[in-house]
């Protein structure tokens, strides 16, 4: 609760060093340090998770499959999802 109430502007009594303008709320809305949140933000676009998801996503579309469909190997889904993920790792 420390960042909560630094972000809210309260006093932590030492609990946390942060300050307001070193906090901010994450896509799911709990109260995270800048920092840490645009070098998680770094990381994911610069490995392979980024273009594993943007893989999938296009082979979803592709199959036009809607709805929960777990993407396991062997099935058509993962096949088509490594194969734009494969292009787009060559560029």
């Amino acid at each position: 609760m420390a960042k909560l109430v630094a972000f809210r502007g309260g006093d932590t009594d030492g609990a946390t060093r942060l300050r307001a303008e070193d906090l901010v709320r994450n896509a799911s809305g709990k109260v995270v340090s800048k920092k840490a949140s645009e070098a998680a933000k770094k990381r994911y676009a610069s490995g392979g998770a980024a273009k594993w998801n943007a893989a999938a996503k296009r082979a979803r579309e592709f199959l036009e499959i809607k709805g929960f469909v777990a993407i396991k190997k062997g099935t058509p889904l993962y096949d088509k999802a490594r194969e734009f993920y494969n292009e787009a790792k060559k560029t």
